[in-house]
């Protein structure tokens, strides 16, 4: 699963979000389908600079980016917009439900979001202004079901506690939180794209796209996001892993 890069740009300049504390879920509140891109027309059509929300998710599961992760959005008041990401799911909750891919894609994005951002809750656009936004067919307990087996977990590095994922039975940590305490200095290629830790073996982690890749976990805003196999990064640092299942932990030691 991956990130749809849309490439919509703003009519006027956008302010930088300076903390992020949530996820706020939406829906279109259309009978049909519709991408980040008309919501982008829809949006700067009530002079806004552009689309409010900072994902939209299409009916087969499709997750588009709208206005950038790191700006404020528009989307439920100016408390919300000033620290929580929006993600808005097409369609009319009040009349259908979201489709499985929706869901699933939507399990897919918040791990995603968690792993960078720390354990955020989510909420509804209705938990923060007078709406009835998602609709009333929307079911928190839906999210993620019938999709890859993608999850949020800690990692352990020498003591030290970060958020990771766990895809089918793969851990994954953010590089640089995983190589610098094993000894790991962490280098960066904006041109290509590449993160490189140096150690007793060099490991190159490829970033140029935003999706679940075999060996990584991508994204295109630099190595402090760069997530990597725990168990590549550690072998090749001289480091010992264990996965704790009781506390669905994955702890690394140096060796």
């Amino acid at each position: 699963m991956r990130i749809v890069e849309t490439n919509l740009q703003p009519n006027s300049q956008l302010k930088t979000r300076r903390v992020t504390n949530g996820i706020v879920i939406h829906h279109s509140d259309t009978t049909f389908d519709v991408g980040a891109a008309t919501i982008d027309g829809w949006h700067k059509g009530q002079t806004w600079a552009m689309i409010g929300y900072h994902f939209v998710i299409r009916m087969d599961g499709a997750i588009e980016r709208g206005r950038p992760e790191w700006a404020i959005g528009s989307h439920a008041g100016p408390d919300a917009n000033s620290q929580t990401i929006g993600v808005c799911l097409a369609g009319n909750f009040e009349v259908n439900e979201p489709t499985q891919a929706q869901y699933q894609a939507l399990g897919w994005l918040v791990a995603y979001l968690r792993g960078i951002y720390g354990d955020i809750p989510l909420t509804r656009h209705s938990d923060w202004m007078q709406t009835a936004c998602p609709g009333r067919y929307f079911d928190f307990n839906q999210i993620g079901k019938g999709g890859d087996d993608v999850e949020q977990i800690n990692v352990a590095i020498n003591g030290q506690t970060v958020q990771g994922f766990r895809r089918d039975g793969v851990a994954y940590a953010p590089v640089r939180s995983l190589a610098e305490p094993l000894g790991g200095v962490v280098g960066w290629d904006e041109a290509s794209k590449t993160a490189v830790v140096q150690g007793p073996k060099a490991v190159r982690i490829v970033s140029n796209a935003t999706e679940l890749a075999p060996g990584m976990i991508v994204s295109k805003d630099g190595e402090d996001r760069t997530f990597a196999l725990v168990r590549d990064i550690a072998k090749a640092l001289g480091g010992n892993v264990r996965w704790d299942a009781a506390t669905q932990t994955v702890f690394v030691d140096r060796g």
